[in-house]
């Protein structure tokens, strides 16, 4: 019932935004994007519920982005609104397939209860320490070779996108997994003791690693980054927490999250700052309709409406499809095979203006199949997303199972922002926690029983 009341209100947000009535088309919008999250938070109950982020984040989007406040915004081909909708569609029908398939079979998912096994808190204080001494080496290694860091340039607006050393970098931005990883750690440690029952050396290791993954993103003056590693941080944190939804928020929680969130807007404006774009750069950019806007309300609004705008370039001016390239990029990538075959990854992107090149979630899959793979690609990450949360939310929940749902969690709620699962740091911080998994695995069948 839910869907069909979505559809109709759908329906009416396309109708108002084609009779010019943009405000109050992306309102409606908005409006069912915070009504659905409620929706599936209620009916879930889970602390990080894959189709309320979705929600929130997709339908939200879209409704940001009906609010057409700046001149780089067009009316939307008809294609492109049925590709928003059908994303959605998919990615809510994958996943309550593979509820009910779960259900079906008296698989329902286990409230966390204990734990995680000692295995996986020794194989992650491993790979905690492994990441924070690759990433800074690696760190090292890019500035020694390329002369500088990020930082420490002044007037250089894309020092960050120049500071790259292939291969390397992928290392490098591992440092992303440090937060989460040691907030993990932290969760198990003091699983029924307080921190300080936690041995000293311990508790040195994870700060410091932990620090790590916020110094370096600094360093790099890379805002995705930072706070990428942040939500991780946090999203592990919820998950491990349980699965249900507990209502009462002490004070501690809610002064911790106030403290957090001011921290992450100083940061943000500093790495803005050091970045070299000025207020003036990035409104002239923007080309926001309303010259007096604040730079802290149209950066994050274009951050969010343009994607979309771009993907309607796509939809009106790709002649073409890939057929699976474009989503295997990362491959490419990370094969080294963009390098001798460059001509697989030659295509061009659509977008509304040159500097602005973040895409939708759904881009790839529509430059490759069309609105065929629009609806696939959305159903098949639903279907993995709510597959891997089964298996973190369970009993004795596996560390890197709540990793790996942590990194989904994220890019759906980032899912206007770019192309995450055909992004090869993606994949690449995908192998590494499926790789802790792998090292669980191993050293669980060669201990004796």
């Amino acid at each position: 019932m839910e869907f069909v009341i979505f559809t109709v209100i759908y329906a009416i947000s396309f109708i108002m935004s084609r009779a010019g009535l943009y405000i109050l088309s992306g309102i409606l919008l908005m409006a069912a994007a915070v009504a659905l999250s409620i929706y599936y938070y209620l009916k879930y109950g889970r602390r990080v519920c894959p189709p309320a982020v979705f929600s929130i984040s997709w339908i939200g989007g879209v409704g940001v982005s009906c609010l057409k406040l700046s001149y780089l915004e067009t009316d939307w081909e008809l294609l492109s609104w049925i590709a928003f909708y059908l994303a959605y569609a998919a990615f809510i029908l994958g996943y309550k397939a593979v509820n009910a398939y779960a259900g079906s079979r008296n698989r329902e998912t286990v409230v966390l209860q204990k734990s995680s096994e000692p295995s996986d808190i020794k194989i992650a204080y491993i790979m905690l320490n492994a990441i924070a001494v690759i990433s800074l080496s690696s760190l090292t290694a890019e500035a020694l070779i390329l002369g500088y860091i990020p930082l420490f340039t002044t007037d250089t607006p894309h020092a960050y996108s120049y500071f790259h050393v292939s291969g390397l970098h992928y290392f490098t931005v591992s440092c992303v997994l440090l937060p989460a990883l040691g907030s993990l750690i932290i969760r198990n440690e003091l699983e029924g003791k307080t921190f300080s029952e936690v041995s000293v050396l311990k508790r040195a290791d994870v700060t410091v690693c932990m620090g790590l993954g916020v110094f370096i993103p600094i360093l790099l003056v890379s805002r995705y980054q930072l706070f990428c590693g942040i939500l991780l941080a946090a999203a592990v944190m919820l998950i491990s927490g349980g699965a249900r939804i507990n209502i009462r928020i002490g004070m501690k929680q809610l002064f911790a999250a106030l403290v957090v969130m001011i921290v992450m807007i100083m940061l943000y404006v500093f790495i803005t700052y050091e970045r070299a774009h000025s207020i003036e750069y990035l409104n002239g950019i923007f080309e926001m309709k309303n010259k007096a806007m604040p730079i802290f309300i149209s950066q994050p609004y274009i951050y969010i409406a343009n994607n979309f705008d771009n993907f309607n370039c796509l939809v009106r001016e790709l002649e073409e499809h890939t057929h699976g390239l474009r989503m295997l990029f990362p491959v490419f990538a990370l094969s080294g095979l963009k390098f001798l075959h460059p001509e697989l990854v030659a295509f061009p992107i659509y977008v509304t203006k040159e500097e602005l090149t973040t895409v939708t979630l759904i881009y790839d899959s529509f430059y490759d199949f069309g609105i065929i793979g629009v609806f696939v690609f959305c159903f098949i990450i639903a279907a993995a997303a709510a597959m891997i949360e089964r298996r973190a939310l369970r009993a004795n929940g596996d560390i890197f199972a709540i990793l790996l749902y942590a990194q989904i969690s994220i890019y759906l709620l980032l899912s206007f922002f770019t192309t995450w699962f055909s992004n090869p740091t993606t994949w690449f911080y995908f192998g590494i926690t499926i790789l802790g998994g792998i090292l669980k695995l191993f050293s669980t069948s060669v201990t004796p029983k």
